[in-house]
């Protein structure tokens, strides 16, 4: 699942607020998306998680984080904005507890499709009871800073950058352990700032060359909140009056990401969750957005109301079993989350005798040929034993008598699982039933489709000369896609077939690459309203392009004159290099293209045949199997589609790549960010040959590492000034198996997974 929608609320009359503070219709978030080189470490993480529970080497566990809350303030008596009383704190972590908890304000309201993802964490928190060297404190989980008393600025000061104020002010002098605390900072903030939160990533050991301020380190891990958007009484403001700015800014903290990717309908690197096209606001009507990232990808809406949207407090209500997966990842394997709750910050030990009150969650769809994890949600002091059982049986690893078993099903059908949780007070019964339990699915990893570009070869200029004996041919117009084009071509195709991408959920097109030749690309009319439209065809390989059901247009001008590469090498062989001058221009449809799984499609570009002084020149190369031997088409002037094999003698692959889309899987997955973005690799999986395509904004020096999956470098390049082109890697030699493509710009790093399958 995947998705969201954006509401704005207009109020001609408001309510007048103290210090000249108005009500934010906006839960702005502060923390940016993090680098992908995180993003490609925690993957694999969460990743190494997951398999640890399938195998029943780890289990979910619960956790209570021990919280002390800076409240800084500028002189101004205790119980007074922005130094408030303890009430204020003590209301926040009371709805924390319920969040985690998936019992929070409003969570009765989920629509029912999401009802079944609602998560109960495990995750607690508490104030904690003492100081970093044992003294017990007056106010459980409370230090007052004095900004006055330091000398610092007052936190409300206009012209004030209140993220910088709190790393380098009140952070370095005010933080305690974060081994054994949560370090949280709360103040007021400029009247003219948005921000309402921020918060620190979860790092590792193993984890370096990270810019400061992202991820968190022992000088600045933490969050910052607004003291208006913190807790639930006292000062605390609508919207934001529910204490969920700091659960959202906590599951930053604990690993998650924004359920809308940072982007246009990315990847939050969960799967329970709806692809989202963007940020919302306000609070949507239900179900939002439907579909808006493309067919199916959000058939009830997007999850407007995950705490990891950017709705008001009173409209989102609820974590999901994957988010919780990346959390407890987070608490288990992360330096300055591991160790919280084991010093007895807490008071554990205080805890009244209470009777076991059984109960789980399941964190994932049982199906028959994978194990699948439920999440112990059991209560009880002394902590209880279990004992879980199935019927019809099931094979529980690495024993019935553990909190959470990796749980194995043999056959189809239904299934009701059972756990008895006992302790010294009582015992308790929990049953669920799990109906229609099938076969798994296949699962996908995400393709590109450049499989039929012959990889023994250069990319070619088909050319298409003058000729005498053609009518309209002696003197020619410039913009045949290799050549002079006489003919008065209109539009050039190229036919993907299913077996390029029928593994895709849902497939669908967001853009597609075009390799344009430099020196036949010319706007030399220098007329700015030309355009060149990418278009996107149904229909099949024998019969042509069909019906148009996508299109996307750059002007020539913009084409023309974007910067090419001076020197494409072929990584595999050195003494190979393409041609110069390949202007790689990637065109972004509006809207999903949703493509037949069935029959195939086509992608075409046309050209400007209408005038003789500009041009376009696209590369094109031999193809790959007979089968595929009439997949290059044109569009003669007389409106007729024909083949180039036939009608041309030229058996060719255009270059023009279509970028085929699938569902997220929990954890490593290719970065949002633009340097990912415009680098693609394809075919992936692959037999021993892969494409690397570039469609840079500038030109950058790149250069590459490949390691395989234990660490050992195989080869290394580097391009000296890149925009755009295409390069090819040979891994025909190595074994089968994982390998990872390190890209670098100096300030950009990517690291690309790839599959090897000969």
């Amino acid at each position: 699942m995947h998705t969201k929608l954006r509401v704005f609320f207009l109020a001609l009359l408001g309510p007048v607020l103290l210090n000249g503070q108005t009500p934010n219709s906006k839960n702005t978030c502060g923390t940016a998306a993090p680098p992908q080189q995180w993003e490609e470490w925690f993957g694999n993480a969460v990743k190494d998680y997951v398999k640890n529970l399938e195998a029943g080497k780890t289990q979910l566990v619960t956790h209570e984080i021990p919280v002390i809350v800076h409240i800084i303030h500028f002189g101004e008596p205790v119980g007074t904005f922005p130094n408030i009383d303890s009430n204020q704190v003590k209301s926040q972590i009371a709805a924390l507890n319920a969040d985690f908890a998936g019992t929070g304000f409003n969570v009765g309201n989920v629509p029912a499709a999401f009802a079944p993802f609602i998560s109960n964490t495990g995750i607690k928190f508490c104030l904690a009871n003492q100081n970093p060297q044992g003294g017990q404190l007056p106010e459980k989980g409370i230090n007052r800073v004095d900004a006055q008393f330091n000398t610092w600025q007052n936190p409300n000061t206009p012209t004030l950058n209140i993220k910088s104020y709190i790393e380098l002010y009140a952070k370095p002098t005010t933080m305690w352990d974060p081994l054994r605390y949560l370090n949280i900072w709360i103040s007021d903030k400029p009247p003219t700032e948005p921000m309402n939160g921020y918060a620190t990533y979860p790092g590792g050991t193993s984890l370096s060359g990270i810019p400061a301020g992202e991820i968190g380190t022992v000088n600045n891990d933490g969050i910052w909140i607004w003291t208006r958007a913190f807790g639930t009484v006292g000062s605390a403001q609508a919207p934001t009056d529910k204490g969920r700015t700091l659960t959202h800014e906590l599951g930053h903290w604990l690993g998650l990401r924004h359920i809308w990717g940072d982007g246009n309908c990315y990847t939050d690197y969960c799967s329970d969750t709806p692809w989202a096209k963007q940020q919302n606001t306000g609070c949507p009507a239900q179900p939002a957005n439907v579909d808006a990232c493309g067919s199916g990808q959000s058939s009830f809406g997007e999850m407007t109301m995950n705490f990891m949207d950017g709705t008001e407090d009173a409209c989102k209500y609820m974590f999901t079993h994957d988010q919780n997966i990346r959390m407890q990842t987070a608490l288990s394997q992360c330096n300055f989350r591991n160790a919280l709750g084991t010093h007895n910050l807490c008071n554990p030990n205080t805890a009244p005798s209470s009777p076991a009150v059984a109960g789980f969650n399941l964190v994932s769809v049982p199906c028959i040929g994978a194990p699948f994890t439920p999440f112990n949600t059991s209560s009880g002091n002394p902590p209880p034993t279990f004992i879980w059982s199935s019927s019809p049986p099931a094979i529980f690893n690495p024993a019935p008598s553990v909190a959470n078993p990796a749980i194995s099903l043999s056959t189809p059908g239904n299934y009701t699982l059972t756990l008895i949780a006992t302790n010294s007070v009582t015992s308790s019964t929990y049953t669920y039933v799990v109906n229609s339990v099938s076969n798994c699915g296949f699962v996908s990893t995400c393709m590109d489709t450049l499989t039929t570009i012959k990889n023994t070869d250069t990319l070619n200029l088909y050319n298409a000369p003058n000729s005498a004996i053609t009518i309209g041919c002696q003197t020619g117009f410039a913009g045949f896609l290799t050549g002079t084009n006489c003919y008065k071509d209109k539009e050039f195709a190229q036919f993907f077939p299913p077996s390029s991408y029928t593994a895709v959920p849902n497939p669908q097109v967001n853009s597609a690459i075009v390799l344009f030749d430099d020196k036949g690309t010319s706007n030399g009319s220098n007329n700015s309203n030309i355009l060149i439209n990418c278009r996107v065809y149904g229909g099949n390989v024998t019969s042509g392009p069909g019906n148009q059901i996508g299109s996307s247009s750059l002007s020539l001008s913009a084409i023309s004159s974007a910067p090419s590469s001076t020197s494409i090498a072929y990584v595999g062989n050195p003494n190979l290099v393409y041609p110069s001058g390949i202007i790689a221009q990637r065109f972004d449809f509006a809207s999903p293209v949703i493509v037949n799984a069935n029959t195939g499609f086509y992608v075409a570009v046309d050209a400007p045949h209408y005038s003789a002084g500009d041009s376009i020149r696209i590369y094109s190369s031999q193809k790959v199997g007979v089968s595929l031997d009439s997949n290059a088409w044109f569009l003669q002037f007389n409106n007729n589609w024909r083949t180039f094999r036939t009608f041309r003698n030229s058996k060719i692959q255009l270059g023009i790549i279509p970028i085929i889309t699938c569902s997220p899987l929990v954890g490593i997955e290719e970065s949002a960010a633009d340097f990912s973005t415009n680098i693609h690799l394809m075919p992936n999986p692959g037999s021993g040959l892969f494409n690397l395509v570039f469609s840079l904004p500038k030109t950058e020096q790149v250069t590459m590492r490949i390691t395989n999956a234990v660490g050992q470098e195989i080869t290394t390049g580097t391009w000296p000034a890149i925009s755009s082109g295409a390069f090819q890697i040979d891994l025909s030699n190595e074994p089968d198996g994982v390998y990872f493509v390190e890209l670098s710009s100096g300030k950009n790093k990517v690291v690309k997974k790839l599959i090897l399958n000969h």
